[in-house]
């Protein structure tokens, strides 16, 4: 199983692009997305706590918080690493 955890984290957040310009704008693809990357690093984060014995939902939240200070490094570093040069 834990072969699938990274497949299923890495395909469930692309999904909603599939529908896009169809059934959803690419604003709306992008922000369900999202909204699906961090749902699956909850998931993530509560079978961790089945493992170390921790309460679900505080690994949950750690795990969700930990993808989002992820992203938000992800978009400001290249951002500013492009003044230095």
């Amino acid at each position: 199983m834990s072969g699938l955890g990274p497949l299923f984290g890495l395909v469930l957040p692309l999904t909603p692009f599939l529908f896009a310009d169809t059934a959803l704008s690419l604003l709306q693809a992008t922000i369900l997305s999202v909204a699906v990357a961090v749902g699956v690093l909850f998931a993530f984060g509560v079978c961790m706590a089945s493992i170390s014995r921790q309460r679900w939902y505080i690994a949950g939240i750690r795990m969700r918080l930990a993808g989002i200070v992820v992203a938000v490094i992800s978009i400001i570093l290249p951002s500013e690493l492009s003044k230095v040069s």
